[in-house]
């Protein structure tokens, strides 16, 4: 339909519509006609398609178009393009008041707004067989701690000597922990990874992957040349001891001497009097002046550590377990704080003990 066709229709639809009171539904392309610079097309012939014929038409009506308001004036034809192309649908609606999109609601889908969440480390819970194997190794290992710990104390004289000797006996416990808790895990999974069967169900499928794929011969040559290299030559290891060597080797590294140690024996004596001279030179302190400065303290006896260590009982050894944080690691022994609180009933009577004795 070309421009003046167009004119004319909408001017019949004005003249038959005046005046009339039921509900008139306008559908079509119009955003060409009224306003160019929201056309759909986005071609250069867009401004001669102006109709006022129609904008006489909506004014008389009372209609608005939809999607007016949601594109601005200031934007440029591409973003009114993206825009058209990001309109999923319109639906009609009953407005409850006068509107100006006159009860039709436009639902955009715009790419800018998008809702980012971040995705959670997936943590993998311990696998039963391990954890009973642990359990079953702390309980044999809690059960000769007692009577361990009686004996080293028996056999130690001087309170001095048995500190450090208990001391010393805690560490070796930690540590023979840690070794069998490592080798108890490593044994579990090599009796799940490494066993004879698993190892032929490999090698099983790996002939039926390679079966239908025929051999290169590049490939076997290299490994033909390999193998024989390997097993009938008879010169040594040369690059194992040059490794060796340069490894282990004593490389010196030289440094120059610092500028302290440098200076004369006569320089650090008068920088040591320059120092002390003020210190020195202070008038003598006289005996009543250090009473009045006692006297002016007010004193109060201190606990001696074995007081101190009695008010300690096992309700507070446990409140201050279960007060560190799970899944952490204090102390130079790096065990974490999950196995102080799982093997409390063993653990908390022991180190009361030893906190008392150190």
């Amino acid at each position: 339909m070309d421009h003046w066709n167009k004119e004319q229709l909408f001017a019949d639809l004005a003249g038959a519509l005046s005046g009339h009171s039921r509900l008139v539904l306008l559908g079509g392309d119009f955003n060409s006609c009224l306003h160019p610079a929201h056309d759909r097309s986005n071609q250069a012939t867009a401004h001669v398609r102006r109709s006022d014929k129609l904008s006489v038409l909506t004014q008389r009506l009372e209609v608005v178009d939809v999607l007016r308001p949601n594109v601005e004036a200031a934007r440029t034809a591409e973003d009114c393009a993206d825009f058209h192309h990001w309109v999923r649908h319109a639906a009609r609606l009953t407005a409850s008041c006068k509107s100006d999109h006159d009860g039709v609601a436009i639902r955009v889908a715009a790419p800018e707004m998008r809702a980012h969440m971040k995705s959670r480390n997936p943590t993998c819970p311990v696998p039963a067989y391990a954890r009973d194997r642990a359990d079953d190794m702390a309980a044999e290992l809690f059960d000769g701690l007692h009577e361990q710990h009686d004996a080293i104390l028996e056999e130690t004289l001087s309170s001095a000597m048995a500190a450090a000797e208990a001391a010393r006996w805690w560490d070796a416990v930690k540590t023979r922990f840690k070794v069998g808790h490592l080798q108890s895990a490593r044994d579990s999974r090599a009796k799940l990874t490494s066993s004879h069967r698993q190892r032929i169900r490999r090698l099983e499928r790996g002939i039926c992957e390679e079966a239908g794929t025929p051999a290169e011969e590049r490939g076997l040559r290299r490994l033909s040349g390999r193998c024989d290299a390997q097993t009938r030559s008879t010169d040594s290891a040369g690059w194992f001891f040059a490794r060796i060597a340069t490894k282990f080797g004593v490389n010196t590294i030289f440094t120059l001497e610092s500028a302290s140690a440098g200076c004369e024996p006569s320089h650090l004596a008068n920088t040591m009097a320059k120092g002390w001279a003020p210190v020195m030179q202070q008038p003598e302190v006289i005996p009543e002046a250090i009473a009045a400065v006692l006297h002016g303290i007010a004193w109060s006896p201190t606990p001696t550590p074995h007081t101190l260590a009695g008010r300690v009982g096992e309700e507070e050894l446990r409140r201050a377990l279960r007060r560190c944080k799970c899944y952490m690691k204090t102390g130079s022994d790096r065990l974490s704080n999950d196995w102080y609180r799982d093997d409390e009933e063993r653990l908390v009577p022991l180190l009361l003990r030893l906190f008392r004795f150190w």
